[in-house]
Formats: C-alpha cells, structure tokens, sequence
C-alpha cells in the first residue's frame, strides 16, 4: 500500500517546476523561504506588542516564554508522532498551515488576554516546524550525498534580507501589515514544504529496531545535548541584550543593526565549508572549534569598551553559531537511526531553543537590574566555557568513538 508521502510524489502528467529542482536547490530554497519568513516579524515583534498595542514589560515577558515552553512541552511529542508513523511531511505541511492561519488572526489588535491566547496556539505551531524540516533535510542531504550548511546558510541569508525588508516596510507602512504579510508568505513556504523527500520506507523485516530507550542512553548523544544548552543560553543572552549593550557603550540604532545583520552573515562561510573543516578535524573537533569561536566571541564581548568593537565579536560568534549548528545535526544523523531521527532532533532544539532561553533570559534580566549589561556577557562567557568543556571531557574520555548511524542498511 503507498503512503501518504510516496502518493504525493507520483506524478499525475507534467512536473511542477519545484520537483524538479536538485535536492540541494529544494533544500535551499526551503530554508530561504521559512527562516525568511520569520525574519519578516521576529525581530519586529516585542516593538509591536510596546508601541502598538501598549504592553508592559513584564506582560511582554510573559508571552516571551511561550515559544521556548511549546518547543519543550508540544513538538517533541509531534515530531515522535511523524517518526512513528512516517507522517513527517504530512506534520510538517499542517504546522505550517496552522502558523499561517495563526499569522492571519494576530493581525487584528487585541487586548493582553486575548493575545495571549492567540500566541500561545502560535507558538505551538510553530514549535514543531524546524525539528521536522531539520530532520527531512538532513536526510535528504546524507541521501544524495550533499552538504547540508550549503543548504542551511541560505537560510541565514532569508533571515537577513527579509528583517531588512521588514524594517522598512514596517517603518512606511505601519505594523498593520506585518502579520498578514507574513500568513500569506507561509503560503508559498508550505508549497516548498511539500516539494521536501520523505525518508524512502525500509524493509522492516531487514532493518533493526532500535527503542528510544537505548538511543537516550549514547552518553555521546546526551554530551552533545547537554552542549547544546549550553550553547543556546550563551546564544540567547546575546539575542536578548546586545541592542541594549550597544546602547550602553554609546551605539546607535544603526550600529545595533548592523551587529545584527553580520551576526547572519558570519554564520555564512563556516555553514558553506563545514563539511572540509569536518574532513580536516572529524566531527567532535568541529563541535570544539564552534565551542572555542563562541567562547572568543563573548569574552571580547565583555572586554570591548568601544561600541564598534562589537562588529568583530558578533562576526566570531556568527562563524561559530554556523559551524555549531550544522555540524551538531549530522552528528545526530550520524548517531540516530532514521525512524526515530524528529524525534532526537526534536530533543535537541529543546535543549537549545527551549530550555536554555527559559532559563537564560530571566537570570540575565536579574543580572542587568543587579549589576550592568557587561555583567551579562560575563555570564555568557562561563556558559560558552561550560559548551566547551562538555566538548573536551568527551574527546579526553573518547565518548565520541561511535561515529556511525545505528540503521542497518537493507
């Protein structure tokens, strides 16, 4: 019997133009598209909430954790679901349509509770997204034999270009079109979302199973989670302050800007070589050298006295956020076999994007109120030293020695 997936791939007469592109253009494209789309409203949204609709810092806070708490408590068990049943597409193509959807409704100014309400279903679609397409086009890139940060950078490219679009659409014509603007580009999103390959089905009787149970127990797998939290707290400290760090030294709004949009661009070229800098050092060194460019990043951070110091800083800490990610992905790739591979990576982007901004952003608030910005940066500084010593405990105890997919192949 055909799936689902295998009967949306049958050609009914002539190809569309999206199938046949390679892969590696898919691949890209889709990247470009979605992390293009959030480019549109994200950096743009906690303005929206202050000016237009007048809430309170700490009412802002409080919708803040909403995504961080979907990405813990909602995709995992999506994503364990699209693995169990090979309905990875089929989820992916429905968060998306609900985002959307979502999209639509938050244009209509509404009062703190109702907002709330609102963002909350939001961010549980949103949640599941990026551990299913992550997972899709992992695979698809080890499938044909691809380099997956060729894919994942233009992604870095969407977010850069479409927030500077948005910044200046937002700025002629207001926030009123910012969340329509964004539903009806996640049309055109969806439609590259469909266009991504499912994992071809395996012959079960030839393939091993292996229970979550055992995968949960690879200490080399729980190091490179536990490394992720520690690098997504590093991370977010920075997201959330730098524009008031800047400020502090005597920055402009320009120059904040401008610190962000090399932070994208930084991530660019260790993404394009990733996989020669891997070939060269072999995957956990890789992890190390992300790990020591994050750590080098933030302690110029605290140092610098000069606002324009913080272009040099935010260039490293975007090579090692776009050497970090991709690497870590394969790593999973290579470590998790294919039936339960959403489900790990949705694991992973709770410990980066979940619980780590959870934790990270009330302590650095603290710090700020207690202390001063620089503060913070020296808090992030012990937690990228945190990153890198899970990273060198493991290499020194050759944790990392297992390099190969539990899959057994047909």
């Amino acid at each position: 019997m055909q799936t689902y997936v295998q009967r949306q791939s049958i050609p009914h007469g002539k190809k569309s133009p999206l199938a046949s592109l390679s892969p590696l253009r898919r691949g890209a494209l889709y990247y470009f598209g979605y992390l293009g789309v959030l480019g549109l409203f994200l950096p743009f949204l906690n303005l929206y909430f202050r000016q237009e609709l007048g809430f309170s810092g700490r009412q802002i806070g409080l919708l803040a954790i909403f995504a961080p708490s979907m990405t813990l408590l909602f995709a995992i068990p999506v994503a364990s679901l699209a693995d169990r049943r090979r309905w990875r597409i089929r989820l992916l193509t429905i968060a998306i349509s609900g985002f959307g959807t979502m999209m639509f409704l938050n244009s209509i100014p509404h009062t703190f509770v109702f907002m709330a309400l609102l963002w909350l279903i939001t961010t549980a679609t949103m949640s599941p997204i990026m551990p299913l397409s992550d997972s899709l086009i992992v695979r698809m890139s080890l499938r044909h034999k691809l380099n997956f940060g060729s894919m994942r950078l233009w992604g870095s490219c969407g977010f850069a270009i479409a927030s500077a679009i948005g910044g200046t659409l937002w700025g002629v014509l207001g926030f009123s079109m910012m969340f329509t603007t964004t539903g009806i580009s996640l049309l055109l999103v969806l439609v590259l979302a469909m266009h991504l390959d499912e994992e071809p089905a395996r012959d079960e009787k030839n393939t091993t199973k292996t229970s979550l149970w055992e995968i949960c127990h690879d200490t080399g797998l729980i190091i490179l989670i536990g490394t992720a939290f520690f690098f997504g707290a590093t991370i977010n400290m920075s997201i959330v302050f730098d524009g008031i760090y800047i400020s502090s030294l005597g920055g402009t709004k320009f120059l904040i800007g401008i610190v962000y949009s090399l932070t994208a661009l930084g991530e660019l070229p260790t993404m394009q070589y990733r996989d020669r800098i891997a070939k060269i050092c072999h995957e956990p060194a890789t992890l190390l050298l992300a790990c020591g460019l994050l750590v080098v990043s933030f302690v110029g951070y605290f140092w610098a006295w000069q606002p324009w110091m913080l272009l040099f800083t935010a260039a490293t800490k975007g090579l090692g956020f776009g050497l970090f990610l991709p690497t870590a992905f394969h790593f999973i790739s290579q470590r998790v076999p294919e039936q339960w591979s959403s489900t790990v990576q949705s694991i992973f982007n709770a410990s980066m994007f979940g619980a780590a901004p959870l934790i990270a952003a009330p302590l650095s608030g603290e710090i700020l109120d207690r202390f001063s910005p620089r503060a913070i940066y020296a808090c992030a500084s012990i937690t990228a030293v945190g990153a890198t010593l899970l990273i060198v405990t493991a290499l020194v105890c050759k944790i990392f020695q297992h390099e190969t997919s539990r899959d057994t192949q047909t």
